[in-house]
């Protein structure tokens, strides 16, 4: 759902409050699902050797401020 709504920004199409408020609505419930399950019931660590961390993965636009000054019903 985010991917569709930063597509139709891009292509300067508006997109519907209650879209961007669905969306993130979902992104709360993940957020509080994970935060409230013990960490072994949704996690497993192991060791990934051909890994190579590259801190510039990080840079670029954040989607949970892209669309912040899209008006809201009250």
């Amino acid at each position: 759902m985010e991917e569709s709504i930063r597509k139709k920004r891009a292509q300067g199409v508006l997109v519907a409050a209650e879209e961007i408020d669905r969306a993130e609505e979902m992104a709360n419930s993940l957020i509080r699902k994970i935060l409230s399950t013990p960490p072994d019931d949704i996690l497993r660590v192991e060791p990934l050797p051909e890994y190579r961390f590259r801190p510039f993965d990080f840079i670029g636009e954040r989607g949970d401020i892209i669309n912040k000054s899209m008006p809201r019903k009250k």
